[in-house]
């Protein structure tokens, strides 16, 4: 037995390790994978830019619904209420302990509850 808890081997893709536990010798051995190089001049692979058109798609709906909605969180649900002007400002509002004050401070969102309360009756 060597003076080191474990030793390392590597051998053509293998790696081979061993470590001492309770006087016995534990081996674990891993394959270890090469990646393919990159051919100047081909771009991106496919996986790579189907995963970066997904987040493109998902990020813009967001910023879409950001812009465009209010999500409003109250005693009876969640609602999604379209705002009056297209403006990136914090679309989430959780109104079920609004008081007087935070009306008064977000005068935008009550009137555009109010114009979906008419449009709905």
């Amino acid at each position: 037995m060597s003076s080191e808890p474990y030793s390392i081997y590597k051998k053509e893709g293998l790696v081979s390790v061993q470590w001492a536990q309770d006087g016995s010798w534990l081996n674990r051995t891993w394959e270890t994978k090469r990646r393919k190089a990159r051919v100047p001049g081909k771009g991106i692979s496919m996986d790579r830019l189907g995963s970066f058109l997904i987040g493109l798609v998902i990020g813009g709906v967001g910023l879409h619904v950001a812009s465009n909605f209010y999500i409003v969180r109250s005693d009876n649900g969640t609602h999604l209420i379209p705002k009056l002007t297209a403006k990136l400002e914090n679309p989430y509002h959780d109104v079920r302990n609004y008081g007087p004050t935070q009306w008064k401070t977000n005068q935008d969102l009550a009137r555009a509850l109010q114009k979906a309360a008419h449009r709905k009756n």
